[in-house]
């Protein structure tokens, strides 16, 4: 629920030079600290950043306060006392839900900011390094990955995750892009369409060129399938053939053998 749509206005006779969410009364602080009673699924530590951002700042937009965390607050005027104290109340509750949102690995690097603002651009500091060697691996995983054992489904699905990473750090990955590492990847069974792929990637989009190579897939295992099953009654057929031949031979073996035995009963 956005608290945009049961905020009141701010009170006549005050002025603002930016945007404070239309907060104005001690009924705001309440129904904010009603809605950020709740924590996210992980904590803050020193690996998932990147999805820690993801998750807060969605929390922090559906509930109308990011006006805090792009510190708006600062350009913020009144002549009302309350409404100060009003915008003092809810940044704090502010920090509080981002303090429990925060691992005890981490928290001691904003334990002195006194404004979520200060929380916020703290942590994007310390972490952006951090971001730019994840995107540095996350490029060269995407240009080096490969189809392997996994389907075709199974392959694009990894690029794809792989390309979500990447736009969650505001990294720009197109389509074409997405094709090309798809390419790439796969082995030289399926040079022929991915030469038929690649001469219209420009004006092709993912979901068709995974049509066309799950078609190419399904055709290399009907030919698999097809030549098992030649090979199969090939061998059926050999060990049947084989053993009439054998059982033939013993006939032979033993007709022999009672044509001697009798021929020696005859010469005595």
């Amino acid at each position: 629920m956005v608290l945009e749509l049961d905020r009141p206005t701010m009170a006549e006779g005050s002025s603002s030079e930016g945007d404070s969410g239309s907060l104005s009364t001690f009924a705001d602080v309440t129904a904010i600290a009603k809605y950020l009673n709740f924590n996210l699924p992980t904590k803050l530590d020193e690996g998932n950043y990147i999805y820690w951002k993801v998750q807060v700042k969605a929390a922090i937009r559906a509930l109308g306060l990011e006006f805090f965390i792009e510190n708006k607050r600062a350009s913020v005027t009144t002549d009302s006392s309350i409404i100060d104290e009003v915008l003092s109340r809810c940044d704090n509750l502010l920090m509080v839900w981002l303090f429990s949102n925060i691992s005890k690995d981490v928290i001691g690097h904003v334990t002195e900011c006194e404004s979520s603002f200060e929380i916020w651009k703290t942590l994007e500091s310390l972490f952006a390094q951090s971001s730019m060697a994840r995107v540095l691996q996350l490029k060269k995983k995407m240009n080096n990955i490969k189809k392997g054992s996994s389907s075709i489904s199974e392959f694009v699905l990894k690029v794809k995750t792989i390309a979500a990473e990447l736009r969650s750090i505001n990294q720009v990955i197109t389509e074409s892009d997405m094709i090309q590492s798809i390419l790439s990847g796969l082995g030289h069974e399926f040079d022929p369409v991915v030469v038929l792929v690649a001469s219209q990637k420009a004006n092709m989009s993912l979901q068709d060129a995974q049509y066309m190579l799950i078609m190419h897939e399904r055709r290399i295992e009907d030919l698999n399938q097809g030549s098992q099953t030649d090979m199969n009654n090939f061998s059926a057929n050999f060990v049947d053939s084989s053993d009439k031949k054998s059982q033939g031979m013993k006939c032979r073996s033993i007709h022999f053998q009672n044509r001697s035995n009798n021929g020696f009963r005859g010469g005595f």
